[in-house]
């Protein structure tokens, strides 16, 4: 049977199987890495210890609340810069080549951070669809830097092999 235990960073409950008690497990919502001890249980209520001690029932809450700690966000995220990087990714395909590759430098750079707990999640879609735009700015770009010094080149070959005049 799983064992319920709490992530000591952020509090969650987490449900683990037996055969990882006593091993590292990693918080899928912080990330953070701890050791479930044996026997784990969910952590009580200290609100209702008291209560509980005097032999009282536990005060009554709402329809579907948890008794335990609601998951806290940490305050160390830095801000995300989805926006900022969406704008660079349209700018980069439509008006001005060269945003396009930043906007796919700094959405790479973004997500690894989001991805790793220290940047603000909330702008994880902004950020990737900012990233795509500037990979997509970034190869028809590309390309079509390549297909005109092909055409330039052609157009050079032809104007040479006929008399170069």
């Amino acid at each position: 049977m799983p064992e319920i235990v709490r992530c000591p960073r952020c509090e969650r409950k987490l449900r683990i199987a037996p055969e990882l008690v006593g091993k590292n497990v990693k918080c899928p919502t912080c990330g953070a890495t701890f050791l479930p001890s044996e026997g784990a249980a969910p952590a009580p209520d200290l609100a209702a210890a008291p209560a509980e001690a005097a032999g009282q029932p536990p005060p009554p809450q709402a329809a579907g609340q948890d008794r335990g700690y609601a998951p806290v966000r940490p305050v160390e995220y830095a801000p995300h810069r989805g926006m900022l990087i969406l704008v660079f990714g349209i700018l980069g395909l439509v008006v001005c080549n060269i945003f396009a590759p930043i906007a796919w430098i700094l959405g790479n750079t973004d997500l690894k951070e989001i991805r790793a707990g220290r940047m603000d999640p909330e702008g994880e879609s902004l950020t990737n669809v900012g990233r795509i735009l500037g990979m997509v700015g970034t190869i028809l770009t590309v390309l079509s830097v390549c297909a005109t010094f092909v055409i330039g080149v052609v157009g050079f070959v032809v104007i040479l092999a006929k008399g170069g005049h």
